[in-house]
């Protein structure tokens, strides 16, 4: 099986935003962490941005 990790639009000004029920540092950690995750299982790394 073949899985994808799909982020978007997580420039500042979005995170900045004042989010709930999460802050956007968090959601910004979260998707760190998941990146870290799927790069781990998957060397082949694709991603187009930073």
């Amino acid at each position: 099986m073949t899985c994808a990790l799909v982020l978007v639009d997580l420039m500042p000004r979005i995170v900045a935003l004042p989010l709930a029920p999460r802050s956007g540092d968090e959601v910004l950690a979260r998707c760190r962490s998941l990146a870290g995750f799927f790069r781990e299982r998957d060397p082949r790394d694709r991603h187009t941005n930073g």
